[in-house]
């Protein structure tokens, strides 16, 4: 942990009850996964066709984007991800 990460945990308390030192790294560990959450799915949403060169990096991108959330316990199923890549073509493909 980083030296001011780390002084945010460095209460007594915490030597008595390890738990509650443990309890509290979980608390903000899920916090950070939500926002981390909202991120990806944004980032799913906002993924264009018009900002790569290629339909491969698109595809690649993609499918980067849907690997983060599945790290992160939120799977995206065949048919979201083909609703992904439809979205972001341009309006004149569809």
């Amino acid at each position: 942990m980083e030296p001011r990460i780390c002084a945010q945990y460095t209460s007594a308390a915490y030597n008595e009850d390890p738990e509650s030192l443990w309890m509290k790294l979980e608390e903000g560990y899920r916090k950070a996964l939500r926002l981390e959450l909202y991120y990806f799915r944004r980032s799913l949403f906002d993924c264009t066709f018009d900002t790569y060169r290629t339909a491969a990096e698109y595809v690649h991108k993609i499918e980067r984007i849907i690997e983060c959330l599945r790290e992160a316990e939120e799977e995206i199923k065949p048919r979201k991800k083909t609703f992904y890549l439809l979205n972001g073509l341009p309006a004149s493909w569809r």
